[in-house]
């Protein structure tokens, strides 16, 4: 009799794990279908409010056809600027059609400042294509490593893309002086 009921016991404990797994991976499916804005204030000596929007990690994702539903929550939002973090393609598939409208789009809307993610870079080592060129003839300013001084609602502002977690060669001193 004893015996029985571990048997059961045995069999309960994987479905409950196999349960868990599902709802958690539902969750996930889920919430990843459903555009969310989130507003942040940060407090900076300017003279007029600048308003951003930032999208990240997007991996290709389209919200309606052609990104419609994401194209009019950003113009909702009224942006000075549209800062584009990385992956927004995925290193594996070459396609890069749907990030390259966004960004046509987009432009239309306020300018649109765009940096590499792990993605981007290894997409462009893949693919042996200028992903930069690509970008910027789309209407980003594509800044990889580097940075632009501009002006936003009368501002002076500096906008830099850098991914250095990613560890590139090309960026890393030994020179005390340009690690501060």
């Amino acid at each position: 009799m004893k015996k029985k009921k571990r048997m059961h016991l045995f069999w309960k404990i994987p479905l409950v794990l196999l349960g868990i797994m599902l709802v958690i991976f539902l969750y996930f499916y889920i919430t990843s279908l459903f555009l969310h804005v989130e507003h942040y204030t940060v407090e900076a000596n300017v003279s007029s409010p600048i308003r951003i929007v930032q999208l990240s990690d997007l991996h290709n994702a389209e919200f309606g056809e052609d990104n419609s539903k994401l194209i009019e929550k950003v113009a909702g939002q009224r942006p000075d600027a549209i800062f584009m973090t990385g992956d927004m393609l995925n290193e594996d598939d070459e396609k890069v059609d749907v990030v390259v409208h966004l960004v046509t789009e987009l432009s239309k809307i306020a300018p649109v400042y765009y940096c590499y993610g792990n993605h981007e870079t290894a997409w462009e080592r893949n693919y042996k294509k200028d992903l930069h060129q690509i970008l910027g003839a789309a209407g980003a300013t594509v800044l990889e490593c580097e940075y632009v001084d501009t002006k936003m609602n009368g501002n002076p502002v500096r906008i830099g893309g850098y991914m250095g977690y990613w560890g590139q060669p090309h960026m890393v001193t030994t020179d005390p002086a340009e690690k501060q």
